[in-house]
């Protein structure tokens, strides 16, 4: 079994890890805080690999500034 290693501190993407949340399914789990300012818990894996980047929030930004406001 490998080692534990720490993530708190660490930058993955938009997510800051705050601190190791409890294990699921066998899997650590890490609390992280968005630059949003959403905070939720993804896997380390995830993190590592890539995979979990933001909190869900980056899937809608890249829209907004396709959305034009027109001033009256």
């Amino acid at each position: 079994m490998s080692r534990l290693i720490d993530l708190t501190g660490q930058r993955f993407g938009m997510l800051t890890v705050l601190r190791r949340a409890e294990s699921r399914n066998g899997k650590v789990c890490w609390t992280c805080r968005c630059d949003c300012g959403s905070t939720i818990e993804v896997s380390g894996n995830n993190l590592k690999r890539g995979h979990t980047v933001s909190c869900g929030c980056k899937r809608v930004f890249p829209y907004l500034s396709l959305i034009h406001i027109s001033e009256p």
